[in-house]
């Protein structure tokens, strides 16, 4: 939704609101790192074509 709001990058949003080094980014490296990212949006882009 902020991207949507806001029309930044989602890194942009990202570099906004997290610390360098803080435990939001450390989080968010973890989930990209074991492939979550992607599973998510998989996820969703199933449910939003199976929506149409």
């Amino acid at each position: 939704m902020m991207v949507t709001m806001t029309g930044k990058h989602p890194y942009q949003i990202t570099d906004a609101m997290t610390s360098p080094a803080g435990v939001t980014i450390e989080g968010l490296y973890e989930l990209n790192k074991t492939g979550f990212n992607g599973i998510v949006m998989s996820c969703v882009k199933k449910a939003v074509n199976k929506s149409f």
